[in-house]
């Protein structure tokens, strides 16, 4: 959760070492050290309020809170997810999840889009003699004109 006051924790000297104080806190409560990759989430949102913190296992499961938080406040369905090039949240069922990258969601039309656009700007899709002309005319066009300003 995004807010202006993010990671300004208040620090407490504990023994020999500096912590945080939502640290140390979800320790006690622990009753022993947090262990290494452990994080400490604000069910709330805000970092310096300490009356509700979550102990997740690692950085995954803290993004997944915070994934689940965010469309629960965008959709009212925690288990939607939000297409990265739309940013519309929906059902699992509709969107596409690559296997190399779990946060890369996204629904099959909109990366069509996407690609398609991409492939047009670098070149990859031959252009009409139309549009290969209308192009050329443009490019004339710019290159005059910063001949004209100097920059060119």
């Amino acid at each position: 959760m995004k807010n202006n006051h993010r990671h300004y924790y208040y620090k407490i000297k504990n023994g020999k070492y500096i912590n945080s104080e939502h640290r140390i806190i979800a320790e006690r409560a622990l009753g022993r050290e947090l262990p290494p990759g452990v994080q400490v989430h604000h069910h709330n949102g805000y970092d310096r309020d300490t009356t509700v913190l979550v102990i997740c296992e690692n950085n995954q499961y803290h993004k997944l809170l915070h994934a689940r938080e965010n469309a629960l406040k965008a959709c009212g369905n925690p288990l939607w997810r939000k297409c990265s090039y739309c940013g519309e949240y929906d059902s699992p069922e509709n969107l596409y999840m690559s296997k190399r990258n779990t946060n890369h969601v996204n629904h099959r039309k909109c990366k069509a889009k996407h690609e398609s656009n991409r492939k047009i700007k670098n070149g990859f899709v031959k252009r009409t003699k139309e549009e290969s002309r209308m192009y050329r005319s443009e490019l004339m066009k710019n290159m005059w004109s910063k001949r004209k300003e100097g920059s060119l």
